[in-house]
């Protein structure tokens, strides 16, 4: 065995065929290569840049108090929970379900390719256009003008609580019923029978 006890001055190469234990602080001042694995069993601080050629796997939990740049794919095979604002510069692909808790503002178009459910009020503040069908199966509310620019089919009652307006022709295929006045500034021509139950002026 070799005990110094002062201090060591090596000019050249020290080759170390064994373990080499230090029971106190080692400081390197230059580059340091280490050609197998390191193990460290306490705490590891890094006061610059790290690189790492190759993987890199942590057993426990992982604090980075600045940014994380990932130039490659970044891959996550559990949960990812994210306290603060999370900013997406690329495409956002959802594989399963997505659930927003909060209100959702979205800037640019949304297209939906499958079925979409909303279990509250939808709010449109611009123009909506529906190239298939609506189906609506409670009441619908307009509260301003609606325009239909093909035909329109109503298989109910439609009951119309103001002037209904009609630019073109209107044909009825069975019995019209007017309850109150009825104004006619045109002529009128009828086909087949008129009774009159009233009088006439």
């Amino acid at each position: 065995a070799l005990s110094v006890g002062g201090a060591t001055n090596l000019a050249s190469t020290l080759t170390v065929t064994g373990k080499a234990e230090f029971d106190d602080d080692v400081c390197v001042s230059g580059n340091s290569t280490l050609v197998g694995n390191l193990a460290v069993g306490g705490t590891t601080t890094i006061g610059g840049a790290a690189s790492i050629a190759g993987a890199l796997s942590v057993g426990g939990a992982t604090n980075l108090a600045s940014t994380l740049t990932v130039a490659g794919k970044a891959e996550f095979d559990d949960a990812v929970c994210v306290s603060g604002n999370t900013v997406l510069v690329g495409n956002l692909t959802v594989g399963g379900t997505a659930t927003i808790g909060g209100a959702a503002s979205i800037a640019g178009a949304l297209s939906v390719g499958g079925a979409a459910h909303f279990a509250s009020t939808v709010t449109i503040a611009g123009n909506t256009t529906l190239t298939g069908t609506l189906g609506v199966g409670g009441a619908a509310t307009f509260a301003s003008t609606v325009t239909i620019a093909g035909n329109t089919t109503l298989t109910g009652t439609l009951g119309v609580g103001g002037v209904a307006t009609f630019a073109s022709k209107a044909e009825f295929d069975d019995d019209v019923c007017v309850s109150g006045n009825s104004i006619l500034v045109g002529n009128l021509t009828v086909g087949g029978t008129v009774t009159i139950a009233g009088n006439t002026t």
